[in-house]
């Protein structure tokens, strides 16, 4: 099982030369919790942009982390107008990983080792908190 606990503070200190980049990341949250309402858990940002060493024009790595889900439901289907609309509206590619919460718990990878080591966790607010 994989503990997301951090033992130092990330910063992120990534700011395009378009538009404030934590607005952004907040703006792509607010529109992922509207189209997935109680199934919206949370939303960890992981990989260059969240260490700070991203460049300037950055993917932007996030795990979408809902509270359950239907096995037979396509949600990169139904987040892919979001996707859309902030590539074109902000120049950012988002890559995501989605899982449950109950997925995270029980799966052993690589992948959210390194999530664990390096995610930050967007709060309801524009400030990014560690994941504890």
């Amino acid at each position: 099982m994989i503990s997301f606990t951090f033992t130092t503070e990330n910063i992120i200190g990534v700011i395009t030369n378009r538009v404030d980049f934590k607005s952004v990341i907040n703006g792509f949250k607010i529109s992922l919790q509207g189209q997935f309402k109680a199934r919206f858990s949370s939303l960890i940002l992981f990989g260059s942009s969240a260490r700070g060493d991203a460049s300037e024009d950055p993917d932007v790595d996030v795990l979408f982390v809902l509270n359950k889900t239907d096995s037979k439901k396509d949600y990169f289907k139904e987040a892919l107008p979001i996707f859309s609309q902030f590539l074109i509206k902000y120049g950012l590619y988002f890559s995501s990983i989605t899982k449950t919460k109950a997925g995270i718990k029980n799966q052993n990878s690589q992948i959210l080792s390194n999530i664990a080591s390096e995610g930050i966790r967007c709060e309801r607010s524009v400030q990014f908190k560690p994941i504890k």
